[in-house]
């Protein structure tokens, strides 16, 4: 598995992730699944874990492309800047992460990697906007924002800045 990977999906992390988080992970998944029996999720916590640590610690090129293609976009918000960009953007859109009645019983799982995975299925919206502000954030140059195009200037005037006016209020709409 790529190292990213092993840092996410790792035995810590499988052992106290929420099943039911995990379960509807790779349900969205199941017919491309070739190492694990989702009928796992249907026996003890302790062997159901033991089957998730069983499959992640197997080769990559035995997981779906579309999991793998998932479990990398968690992955890069399952940080405190995500956490972070997660929480903003959740507060943003007034939708609450974690319900106060499960925090209570899941103070020991709230962390990055738990509440990315939560809002990846939870709250795709929110899950997305923070993906897109790490983006923005994590540049590594001006000149990724630069065009292929030499000399071209941006046209100001009234026309553009409401034509700019109204796309930036669908975007804040949106997150």
């Amino acid at each position: 598995m790529a190292k990213d990977l092993k840092k996410f999906v790792n035995l810590t992390f499988l052992k106290t992730v929420d099943l039911t988080l995990m379960r509807r992970l790779l349900e969205r998944h199941g017919a491309q699944l070739r190492r694990l029996d989702l009928t796992v999720f249907e026996r003890k916590p302790g062997e159901v874990r033991k089957a998730l640590m069983d499959f992640f610690a197997g080769p990559e090129d035995g997981y779906p492309d579309g999991l793998i293609a998932d479990l990398h976009r968690i992955a890069e918000l399952a940080n405190q800047t995500g956490m972070r960009l997660l929480l903003e953007r959740a507060a943003a859109a007034k939708v609450d992460l974690v319900p106060a009645a499960e925090a209570v019983d899941e103070r020991q799982r709230l962390d990055s990697k738990h509440i990315a995975l939560r809002a990846f299925l939870n709250h795709p919206a929110v899950f997305n906007a923070a993906s897109d502000f790490l983006a923005i954030e994590t540049r590594t140059s001006l000149t990724e924002f630069g065009g292929p195009d030499e000399n071209v200037y941006p046209r100001m005037n009234e026309a553009v800045k409401a034509a700019f006016e109204r796309e930036a209020k669908k975007l804040s709409s949106r997150i």
